[in-house]
């Protein structure tokens, strides 16, 4: 068998997780293969997978259609489905970036990277497990302390950042409720 990038990353020290769920990635033992053949360590998920593996799948419909039955609220059925947010998700959306960039520039010792199914082919297929993290802060620190020369403030590119973010995550979530209001009228 070909030596698996994906595998080589434990050996760095970095556990690499999927951005990505969906009931029948367990059952149908795609979820397996991931961990056995790639070392996958983890899985989280953002309202937007989540609301997407509801409205497009009907892995979830019955547990919907019995809270729902139950008198439970939205907001009661999101909390027993939902899993734990974690604030990361790494996938290249520059076309003119590698696209395994968010995996292979993160690498380090006890670090956890989430990727969504692409990314992980991708790495799987290319990449290149090393430690960087820790040999690039010297570079990085001189890019950041250049960044007042090209009049950019760090703290305002944060800002706009978090702001985004923030707003992206409030309407997926939206999204997300939504669907499951519509889930319980089926």
């Amino acid at each position: 068998m070909k030596d698996n990038p994906l595998r080589r990353l434990g050996t760095l020290g970095q556990s690499i997780w999927l951005d990505y769920i969906r009931r029948d990635l367990i059952v149908s033992g795609e979820l397996r293969r991931l961990i056995v053949d790639d070392g996958l360590r983890g899985m989280t998920s953002n309202p937007s997978i989540f609301e997407k593996a509801i409205a497009g799948r009907h892995d979830y419909d019955e547990d919907i259609r019995v809270m729902g039955l139950e008198g439970k609220s939205v907001n009661a059925i999101y909390e027993a489905l939902s899993q734990r947010l974690l604030w990361a998700s790494t996938s290249t959306k520059n076309p003119e970036y590698s696209d395994v960039k968010y995996i292979e520039s993160l690498i380090g010792r006890d670090t956890v990277n989430t990727a969504p199914i692409e990314t992980l082919d991708d790495y799987r297929d290319h990449g290149e497990p090393k430690d960087r993290i820790e040999h690039e802060t010297v570079n990085a620190r001189r890019m950041l302390d250049r960044l007042p020369e090209l009049d950019i403030s760090i703290d305002k590119v944060t800002q706009q950042l978090e702001n985004e973010g923030v707003e992206k995550f409030s309407k997926s979530f939206d999204k997300l409720m939504e669907t499951l209001e519509k889930a319980v009228q089926k």
